[in-house]
């Protein structure tokens, strides 16, 4: 919040850095409408978890094609407790999962429609939002890449991977020019996460098994 504060008294373009800028930017312009740190980012994360219920119920209908199936899904998600905690926090998870399953529902319609050019790149504009919030999504670029060529919709993936590729490509260019290593970013959350949190320090067969089982705890 205070980061996005800061831009907003000196607004630029962010061409570099260790944290993804579209998180900035966003709770900037809501701490600019709303002039107060706590309400502004909360309802701008309000916002967004609730209009995700509207890409995760099309991309579940798109997917299965049962309407009641994607009205349940959709149910269980704004009943979901960690959803609703989210929501009331300045965290970037609930826009990164905003993002997400936008080109989730986009990257579904354009293959069950034959290759749709224009979801292609809406789905591929989404996830490069999502690649500018949280560097989860950079990986999550080459999965729904793969699903695309693994369809033989090569146009399709081709203009996917181009529009996806829109931040991480510019950001590690920046990142190189800036700092002389365009994998900076991700690098940085190595050194803040292992050397400085020292995560792997006392690392015993219990906390092995949990990771192994449910990946997220490594981190």
């Amino acid at each position: 919040v205070y980061i996005a504060l800061s831009w907003l008294q000196h607004p630029h373009y962010i061409t570099d850095g260790y944290w993804g800028p579209l998180h900035h930017y966003s709770n900037a312009l809501f701490l600019w409408i709303t002039d107060d740190l706590v309400v502004g980012p909360k309802l701008l994360n309000i916002l967004l978890a609730s209009l995700t219920v509207i890409p995760l119920y099309g991309f579940t209908k798109s997917v299965f094609r049962n309407r009641n199936g994607a009205v349940f899904v959709s149910l269980v998600y704004i009943m979901v407790p960690i959803v609703l905690r989210n929501s009331f926090q300045a965290l970037s998870g609930v826009s990164y999962a905003f993002y997400v399953v936008t080109s989730m529902f986009f990257l579904a319609e354009g293959l069950r429609q034959n290759g749709n050019l224009k979801y292609a790149a809406i789905a591929g504009f989404a996830i490069t939002l999502a690649a500018a919030t949280r560097y989860e999504a950079w990986v999550v670029i080459a999965a729904f890449t793969l699903v695309a060529f693994l369809h033989k919709q090569w146009k399709f993936t081709a203009v996917f991977w181009l529009f996806a590729m829109l931040f991480p490509g510019s950001w590690m260019i920046g990142n190189q020019i800036e700092f002389g290593d365009f994998l900076y970013s991700v690098n940085q959350n190595d050194v803040w996460n292992i050397q400085r949190e020292g995560i792997n320090d006392s690392v015993d067969s219990v906390l092995l098994t949990q990771r192994l089982i449910f990946f997220p705890l490594s981190f």
